[in-house]
């Protein structure tokens, strides 16, 4: 899922990209030398652009996400090709599971890195086991969405793991209203329909390897 931003948004991503780019050459940016093109877009969208790399010691992306998941009153929606939160992104989740929120999580059918994958089923099915719906995409899937409610989606470079919590440049688009988020839900929902949902049959008969596999790379996951 890709999306092209025009108008005022785009010099806030610029700026973004011109602070990552002084970071990681170790050298100051002179923002007043950029002369950003103006635009004459009139049809807006309300967007916020949240960011969060291994330049500062605050998670905001992770904060922002925990913000609108305890927030939620009907429905949090997550399409992500790693699932590897931390303890309070979890109980985050499964908070908003006991409290009958609807909790739906599509990955990858068909993983890039076998080993991460292992790490992100053995979450994925703690959740199923709470009552979550999980869906298993039939090929690679790179998304990374979120829906709440009706009124608020999130499209970006953010993963669920770890390393983009802590130590990845990372940046997503919070975007408000109905009708975006409607055109976020169908896209979801057609994916979602040739995705092949997780049951608690499914997890209960997995074979003993393959927990044993999840085990051991759950441990290791924040190293990974």
């Amino acid at each position: 899922t890709h999306m092209r931003v025009e108008g005022d948004a785009v010099a806030f991503i610029n700026l973004r990209f011109l602070q990552d780019y002084a970071f990681a050459c170790k050298h100051s940016v002179d923002v007043e030398e950029f002369k950003f093109t103006p635009h004459n877009i009139t049809d807006l969208l309300p967007m916020q652009l949240i960011s969060s790399g291994p330049d500062t010691e605050r998670e905001e992306i992770k904060q922002t996400y925990l913000k609108l998941i305890y927030s939620a009153k009907k429905r949090i929606w997550i399409q992500t090709p790693y699932f590897i939160p931390d303890d309070a992104f979890q109980d985050a989740l499964l908070t908003a599971i006991k409290s009958g929120i609807d909790v739906r999580i599509m990955i990858p059918g068909i993983p890039d890195k076998k080993y991460v994958y292992y790490a992100t089923l053995s979450y994925v099915y703690d959740l199923v086991k709470a009552g979550a719906k999980v869906y298993k995409y039939p090929a690679f899937l790179h998304s990374k969405t979120l829906l709440v409610d009706d009124q608020v989606s999130s499209l970006g470079t953010f993963n669920i793991d770890i390393r983009s919590f802590k130590l990845h440049f990372e940046a997503t688009c919070l975007m408000y209203g109905t009708e975006i988020t409607e055109r976020m839900s169908d896209i979801f929902e057609n994916d979602m329909k040739v995705s092949n949902m997780v049951t608690v049959e499914d997890v209960r008969l997995r074979k003993r390897s393959e927990r044993m596999k999840e085990g051991v790379m759950r441990i290791i996951s924040p190293l990974l």
